[in-house]
């Protein structure tokens, strides 16, 4: 089921030419994941350049002083 969806997404989000900003919420706490690494490379390869990409990070305020 997992793979059917991700494959009608994929599908969706390449062909919708209505969608001109693609918005990947990303956990400031852990910036390096491999599925937000995947779906930043997966999304800038379908982008057209009437869209535009925009990481926006989450949780910044459960990050300690040090971290931020």
């Amino acid at each position: 089921l997992k793979k059917e969806w991700e494959g009608f997404l994929w599908e969706l989000l390449s062909v919708r030419v209505s969608i001109k900003l693609f918005i990947h919420l990303v956990d400031a706490r852990h910036l390096d994941l491999e599925i937000d690494k995947n779906a930043k490379e997966n999304i800038q390869a379908l982008l057209r350049p009437d869209q535009a990409y925009l990481s926006l990070f989450t949780k910044f305020d459960k990050l300690n002083k040090n971290e931020q």
